[in-house]
């Protein structure tokens, strides 16, 4: 069994609320969990308004399949424009 850990940082320009950071990173949250069968999480930057820190873990047999699986959603995540990619680390356990 392997467990694939990606955690990104996100910077997104022109929030003016931590509400507003809220609904977007409510609206990713969302999409990972239903597109890509992973749980996700904001597990940093709680407080600041234009920087968030997420937690995307996802579970398989096959090592590769979960390396994959993690590839695919940080090429979604690129492509979004609310945000940009600052920083972001895969780990496998």
């Amino acid at each position: 069994m392997w467990i694939g850990c990606l955690e990104i940082e996100l910077y997104l320009p022109g929030i003016n609320s931590l509400k507003e950071k809220r609904v977007i990173l409510k609206s990713i949250k969302s999409k990972l969990r239903a597109k890509y069968n992973v749980g996700v999480a904001e597990i940093g930057d709680n407080d600041k308004w234009q920087r968030a820190v997420l937690g995307i873990v996802g579970i398989s047999n096959d090592r590769r399949e979960i390396n994959s699986q993690l590839d695919q959603i940080l090429n979604w995540l690129d492509k979004e424009r609310e945000f940009d990619i600052l920083d972001y680390e895969v780990k496998f356990y």
